[in-house]
């Protein structure tokens, strides 16, 4: 059973190392327009493929209130080639009072290297 374990530890582990490419930074939410007790906003951040290889990522957006309550989430799809970076925005529809509410994000990225 032990073995079973450390085998396990280190095929996750070697996933996880490989799960490193992409990195999120410059995030900003901003609003575009408010109709009928709804807010249109943009979010937008920057996506850095730091590996020599292609990589696409699936971006999972969480707007969080002070309590670390999920208000919306978003899900964004992003295809970088080997070292670049791009911009990735998606726009939400957010009732009034949601908006105001929304005290942080969480970005969860999942990656997979795309074929040469």
């Amino acid at each position: 059973m032990k073995i079973l374990i450390l085998i396990l530890t280190i095929i996750l582990g070697n996933n996880s190392m490989a799960s490193v490419c992409l990195e999120v930074s410059d995030e900003s939410l901003d609003e575009k327009s408010a109709n009928h007790g709804l807010v249109i906003a943009e979010w937008s951040a920057l996506v850095q493929n730091t590996c020599e290889s292609p990589y696409d990522g699936t971006l999972s957006i969480r707007f969080l209130d002070s309590d670390g309550r999920v208000l919306h989430t978003a899900t964004d799809v992003i295809i970088l080639q080997a070292n670049e970076e791009k911009e990735s925005r998606r726009t939400i529809t957010i009732p009034v009072k949601s908006i105001s509410d929304i005290d942080q994000t969480d970005v969860k990225i999942s990656e997979r290297k795309r074929p040469l």
